[in-house]
Order: C-alpha cells, then structure tokens, then sequence
C-alpha cells in the first residue's frame, strides 16, 4: 500500500507541474465548493474528500477544509493525523496557514473540530471572521472544497452561502430527500448566490438516482422557483465502506473503482459547470438523456 501511495504521489506531482500554469492561465479565478447534506449518515464528508483529491489528481492546487466544526472526521477518512485543526485558528490564535496538514496526492487538508461543544455554535462575531480568514485563503488554491455539515444550522449556511458551487448530497431514502429538500429550501429563501446541484449516494441504479434528483429538482422549482441541477450519483458500494474503515480514500489509492469513477464525473461536471437545467421537466428530453448517455456510458 506504501508503494502504490508514493507512485500515485509522484504522478500527481509530475501531472501538477506539467498542467498547474495552463490550468491557472485559463481559470479566471479560485472555485469554492460547499458539499452539504439535510441530514448526517449520508456519505456527505466522504464524497467532498474523494472530490478534492479526484481535482487534485487532475493537477488542480486544491484544499479541503473541514468546517464540521463539532464532529469534523475528514482526516480520519483520509488517513491522515494533523497537529492543528479549526479549533486552533478560533481559539489559540493559530493561522491558518499554519494549521493545514498534507493530504495524499498533494491535497491540503484544514481539519475541523471534534468534540469541541462550544464550536459547534459559533458566535456571529467568529462566523464572520472565520468566514473571512477562509475566504481570504481559498485565493489561494485553484479549488477549495468545503466539507459544511449536515442540516440548516448556521454553520452550514454560513459556508454553503460562500461557495461558488453547493453540492447537496441525498440518499434515495425518503428523510434523506425530505432534509435536502429542506436545505435547498433555507439556501432559496437566504438568495444563496452558488448554483445549487444534487449529489445521489448510495443508489441501487441509475434510474433510482435519476428519480431522486428529478424529485428534488422538481419540488424545487415548483414550490421555490429555484433551479437544482444533478451532478452526478455514487452506487451502493461495499468498497466505499471499506476504504472508510482502512482509511483509504478510494480516489487515491483504488482509482479504477466503480465509486472512483463515479466521482471522476462528478468532477468533470464541477469542472465544465454543465447546465442541465430544470430536471424535472425536461427529464426525457434530448438535453438530459445527452447527459445521461455521457455520463453513464460505462454503467
């Protein structure tokens, strides 16, 4: 495993330096991306770490940060152990540049709070200046990846509504759906600038995942007028919990996975900012089933 990691560390390498200047040459500015859930439990941490290193293989200078800042557990799906977290910024005056820890394939990695009460309901006075010190670093990478939570509480929209791009992870299960719903109702209603897209985990098919973004794209714009695009879904996977008890992100170290695969579209759809649109009222339209054939060809 040791020898797998370092090759892939080196190719991630090479491929950064061969492709960071044209990358930023084109890009007119940092990316950031909150990944939110209505509810915990739903794969939500794991799919933002996979996301970040699936950008940072491609060469892309990306960080995640963890702003879960109760329960934050993305170093420990990434197997990594840093020294400093958030909670170190807020209370012991650390910067933030002095808190990042290494990730694999050259992802940067803020680690959140754990089990810190009192960080879990940040004053208005700290959101605004945590918000600040994130904004003021993520000019820094080509993408930072915010992991934001689960649920409507402050915390989470706080970041989510800093965010270029929000990704709302559901599952098929219908309180899952019923709280994402519910966050992409809060988000409508505080006019969070980010273009909003549904993430699908732990689907049994694709019709199963086509029919769980359809439904919230649907409500969305019938009871919110607000538009909610896909971008893209995760299949149920025994693999994906098993690189979460070894500690082994399934993007860095078992890149031909169904599930690695999987996120590799979610990045391009990231990436290419694809417009789809109004889901639920033109789900068998050329439009949509375009997408579907190029982003399930192999499936």
């Amino acid at each position: 495993m040791n020898d797998q990691a370092e090759v892939l560390r080196l190719k991630a390498e090479r491929t950064r330096a061969d492709e960071l200047t044209c990358n930023r040459t084109h890009r007119s500015r940092e990316t950031i991306i909150a990944v939110g859930s209505g509810k915990g439990g739903v794969g939500k941490s794991n799919i933002a770490l996979n996301l970040a290193l699936e950008l940072s293989w491609r060469g892309r200078s990306t960080c995640l940060i963890d702003a879960d800042l109760g329960m934050g557990n993305s170093t420990i799906l990434a197997g990594v152990t840093p020294r400093y977290t958030l909670g170190h910024l807020l209370r012991d005056g650390k910067r933030i540049e002095e808190i990042i820890t290494q990730g694999p394939l050259n992802l940067g990695i803020i680690a959140g709070a754990n089990g810190l009460k009192e960080l879990a309901n940040l004053s208005n006075e700290d959101h605004i200046r945590l918000s600040r010190v994130i904004s003021g670093f993520a000019g820094k990478w080509d993408y930072c990846v915010i992991d934001s939570g689960a649920g409507i509480s402050e915390n989470v929209l706080t970041f989510m509504e800093k965010a270029d791009q929000c990704l709302v992870v559901a599952t098929p299960e219908p309180t899952s759906m019923a709280d994402a719903f519910g966050l992409i109702k809060v988000l409508s209603e505080r006019r969070c600038r980010a273009r909003i897209s549904v993430v699908v985990n732990r689907a049994d098919s694709v019709k199963e995942a086509r029919n769980v973004a359809e439904r919230l794209s649907g409500l969305s714009i019938q009871f919110l007028n607000q538009t909610v695009d896909w971008a893209g879904f995760l299949f149920e996977d025994s693999a994906v919990q098993k690189s979460v008890v070894k500690r082994s992100p399934f993007s860095a170290f078992n890149r031909n996975s169904r599930a690695a695969q999987s996120i590799s579209r979610i990045a391009d759809c990231v990436e290419k900012e694809i417009e789809i649109s109004d889901i639920g009222e033109d789900s068998i339209g050329n439009k949509f089933k375009g997408w579907l054939e190029r982003l399930f060809c192999d499936g």
